[in-house]
């Protein structure tokens, strides 16, 4: 068997999806891309064959990195990712208490609960490396957002390798305001499915930003005010300080076990490491 007819879906999966919105449907629809839409919408009414995808190395070399990613997700992160199919249901919650019973989800993961973390959705990519980090999580923030709603996650990571050589990854939080116009978005495209109305792309909505990206303006809280103050005050004593520390490291001798003078004690401890103290 050619290792390639392994990857991909299976013909019940893809009748399956032809009845459900699935998180990369979710893409689609809030791309802004009228061909694209169009295309999905005759999918979707059986009017025309989904992509052949057994030819699209992008598609077949995130397929076999997949396992790679979520290794490489654990060994940076320390967090254990779980496979879907040993989850209840998958991991989806029951159709109706998604927010569209036909909203369905295929998971690369979910990351089980870690310390004070919640669980989470897992999302591996492999894309290249013309669009900037901030510009992919915006591409793939359409199925995160899907992915968790139709899990009841309320977090989600993004994993990609880029090219062959970057890796980042990215934490998002459910955003209600977003989600509420994804889900308003597919109603709308669902409804052109079942009518036969073209669609029209709707236009998107500014992309939530990921956790820990989000810029603050401080000017006005008093207290930032006064940390500032103090650092700016200290910062040149602050490396006054780091100076002559390292200078006063480098005049002990190789085989001193203490040095000491005008008010200053380094030790060499068990390790060999030099430790300061006061005489």
């Amino acid at each position: 068997m050619n290792l390639l007819s392994t990857l991909g879906l299976s013909a019940e999966a893809i009748s399956k999806r032809g009845a459900s919105i699935g998180g990369s449907d979710a893409n689609t629809i809030m791309s802004g891309n009228a061909d694209r839409l169009i295309q999905l919408w005759r999918e979707k009414r059986g009017e025309a064959e989904p992509e052949d995808l057994s030819n699209n190395l992008a598609v077949q070399m995130g397929s076999f990195t997949e396992p790679l990613n979520i290794a490489w997700f654990e060994k940076q992160t320390g967090r254990k990712v779980m496979q879907p199919h040993g989850l209840p249901g998958g991991g989806m919650i029951p159709a109706d208490q998604r927010p569209l019973p036909y909203m369905t989800c295929t998971l690369d993961g979910w990351v089980a609960e870690h310390g004070d973390l919640p669980e989470a959705v897992f999302e591996a990519k492999h894309t290249g490396v013309r669009q900037t980090d901030s510009e992919l999580f915006a591409r793939y923030v359409p199925q995160l957002t899907h992915n968790c709603l139709c899990t009841g996650a309320t977090t989600a990571f993004l994993s990609v390798f880029k090219g062959n050589g970057d890796w980042f990854v990215m934490e998002y939080d459910l955003d209600a305001g977003y989600a509420a116009a994804l889900v308003e978005a597919e109603a709308q495209f669902w409804n052109c499915v079942r009518t036969g109305e073209p669609p029209a792309p709707l236009p998107a909505p500014p992309a939530p930003k990921p956790k820990g990206v989000i810029e603050y303006d401080m000017t006005g809280s008093n207290e930032w005010a006064a940390h500032a103050a103090d650092y700016a005050d200290t910062i040149l004593a602050a490396d006054r300080h780091e100076i002559a520390r390292k200078g006063l490291k480098e005049l002990v001798p190789a085989d001193a076990s203490k040095a000491t003078g005008h008010g200053i004690t380094i030790s060499r401890d068990k390790r060999g490491a030099l430790r300061f103290g006061k005489e």
